[in-house]
């Protein structure tokens, strides 16, 4: 997964995904992000907003909890240099300036929350129901372990209503013509496929030895790349859940009010285990009778050889061994069809009701889907369930150890940092049985500390420490700290003897970036004449690759959602080369053919109409937002905020 991020860190998609991260802030934002109750105004002003202060505990919060949520997704996959590359600081602090924008506008407006509204919001919310029905116990219950009043809660929800009034307000007279909808149902159901090689931006490399005159020209041009960094020598006392474990007894009382209060964490999907073989229907549509023949046909012969290969699976052939012969899906194909286990949802809705008439074990199909023809073999599944308490119990006394750990390391922490008030810290620790580390120097850019391991917060919040302050806790979800700067290094500029290892590299990487452009643009060149790609894959060493068909609302298999080549490969005829890129390898690419949509009927307009309206209204919103923004009053303190 991580490789995905490093993929598609600056394409369309990643960016998407940190809107919809903004956009689900602006609508949940205490729910889904856990925001604790309100900020309170201490720690400093990271920002004002047209007047409106944003605090650094404000900002740290909504940081932690950003980072948080990507930490949750990729696992142990997670790193401090996602954190960069996914601009995490920036998006932590774009939610709250919205935040704050959208606050004033419906002041200016006058936008208010009812009482009654407010009621009813919190009434609805499902992990507050039971049986389809509120329920107070589950909300006192989660307002109790979240240490959260019931001021604080609703004060945040009233806050969220308000955004989303907002939001619906500028959404609501949003007009979408026939033209429009016909054009986005092609852009969702016009496809293509195309064959594509590959190479990294740094395959051909420039091996000339760069002279001396060279080597200090580019030091002086990027003079600013090498500078020697502000550093500081930071001592801190790291306490971690773990420490406390063994002291805490958890009650059957305890794992039954947990249970209730967070009952929708257990709740199971519906999964499938399947095995499929598919049937390309591989023709070009058009309006003229003889590419309708063409494409009947195309899709008549596709059946029957579905329909040919299900007689011989029921007269006795293995179908893992004819989906590993037959399939033109390569990918499961190679594994004899298997899809794996997938929860009910994930697949296109043909495919399911298939599998929903099958028993485990049982064959189904010929099953058209936009795909093709499929033959289904459902393995095993699993229904709907909500687990029951008994069988969670060890999760559950898992979390309240991991919950109650945190509660007693944060105590232990403010005694330590009341009794440190003198300035030393290591003493306090000592004095509470606890031992205090330094981390040595460390930048903003190089802070590597096994002992600390990946923790954003930690560093973000020591570089905005004065020298010898003493932090605020530090909460991370692995560990809590304390923490004050007890030296600080100034930044220096370099020395070319000092630094001329790393120049030498960074040029010799330039060097071989533009060798390789150099090389990809030649290349791109031949295959626009040739069209031969096989002849320039076999040259440079390399594996023609091929998509399946994809549509302009797709991420194109193999690549990624790189608008670029998307608009490149739908904007030629098939036949034809073009190129694209993306932050970490260049494409060669040739067309192969393309799968028109037809005209949607009324109904499918209708639902099309629905739909459509609301991306165009998700769309004009952002457009809207972007420009408020550009006309607010914005003062960011960067230093306070961490940035580099």
């Amino acid at each position: 997964m991580l490789s995905f991020v490093r993929k598609h860190a600056d394409s369309w998609m990643i960016k998407t995904i940190l809107w919809a991260v903004i956009v689900a802030f602006i609508g949940t934002t205490f729910f889904v992000w856990g925001m604790g109750g309100s900020s309170g105004s201490s720690g400093g002003v990271v920002a004002l907003v047209d007047g409106k202060e944003i605090h650094v505990n404000e900002y740290n919060r909504a940081f932690t909890n950003l980072v948080e949520l990507y930490r949750q997704q990729f696992r142990d996959q997670f790193s401090e240099q996602m954190v960069e590359r996914l601009d995490l600081r920036n998006s932590a602090l774009d939610q709250l300036i919205l935040a704050k924008i959208l606050e004033t506008v419906a002041e200016e407006q006058e936008i208010e929350v009812s009482d009654e509204e407010l009621a009813y919001r919190i009434k609805s919310l499902p992990a507050f129901q039971r049986d389809d029905k509120f329920n107070p116990g589950l909300y006192e219950n989660y307002l109790s372990f979240s240490r959260t009043s019931a001021r604080e809660f609703e004060q945040d929800m009233r806050e969220t209503i308000q955004r989303e009034k907002v939001q619906n307000m500028i959404k609501e007279n949003i007009q979408v013509s026939k033209q429009e909808i016909l054009e986005q149902y092609r852009k969702e159901n016009d496809k293509v496929r195309f064959s594509y090689v590959t190479f990294p931006k740094d395959k051909f490399e420039d091996n000339a030895e760069p002279g001396e005159d060279e080597i200090k020209a580019f030091f002086e041009k990027r003079k600013k790349n090498f500078m020697i960094p502000e550093k500081v020598d930071i001592q801190y006392v790291r306490l971690t859940p773990g420490m406390f474990e063994d002291k805490i007894t958890i009650r059957d009382e305890d794992i039954a009010e947990y249970y209730e209060a967070n009952e929708i964490k257990y709740h199971i999907k519906k999964t499938y285990k399947a095995r499929h073989i598919l049937f390309r229907t591989n023709a070009l549509p058009g309006d003229d009778e003889e590419s309708k023949k063409k494409a009947e046909a195309a899709d008549a012969e596709a059946r029957k050889k579905a329909e040919d290969l299900l007689k011989k699976i029921k007269e006795g052939a293995d179908f893992a061994e004819m989906a590993k012969e037959h399939s033109e899906d390569r990918a499961s194909g190679t594994n004899g069809g298997d899809l794996g286990q997938f929860p009910k949802g994930t697949m296109v809705p043909e495919f399911e009701a298939e599998l929903e008439k099958l028993k485990p074990g049982e064959i189904g199909g010929p099953v058209k889907t936009t795909f093709g023809y499929h033959l289904v073999k459902l393995d095993e599944v699993n229904e709907a369930r909500v687990k029951p308490v008994d069988e969670v119990r060890e999760e559950i006394i898992k979390d309240l150890k991991l919950h109650k750990g945190r509660l007693r390391i944060q105590r232990a922490l403010k005694s330590i940092r009341k009794a440190a008030e003198n300035g030393d810290l290591a003493a306090a620790a000592q004095s509470a049985g606890y031992e205090a580390a330094t981390t040595g120097p460390v930048s903003r850019r190089d802070h590597s500390v096994p002992a600390i391991g990946v923790s954003p917060e930690f560093f973000n919040t020591a570089f905005a420490l004065g020298d010898g302050v003493l932090s605020d806790l530090v909460i991370t979800p692995e560990a809590s700290f304390l923490l004050k700067v007890t030296e600080r290094i100034p930044p220096q500029e370099p020395k070319l003897e000092d630094v001329r290892e790393k120049v030498l590299d960074e040029l010799k990487e330039d060097k071989t970036r533009e060798a390789t452009e150099k090389k990809f643009e030649e290349l791109a060149g031949r295959l626009k004449k040739s069209k031969n790609l096989e002849e320039i894959a076999k040259e440079l060493d390399l594996e023609v690759q091929e998509t399946p068909f994809f549509s302009r609302m797709d991420t194109i298999p193999g690549i990624g959602n790189i608008e670029p080549i998307k608009k490149s490969v739908f904007s030629v005829k098939a036949g034809e080369a073009t190129k694209g890129e993306n932050n970490f390898a260049y494409f060669l690419i040739l067309v192969q053919e393309f799968d028109k949509a037809g005209e949607p009927d009324e109904k499918e307009l209708a639902k099309l109409y629905d739909r459509f309206k609301s991306i165009r209204g998700d769309q004009v919103f952002k457009d809207w937002l972007t420009e408020i923004r550009k006309k607010a009053d914005i003062r960011i303190d960067r230093e306070l905020m961490g940035a580099v």
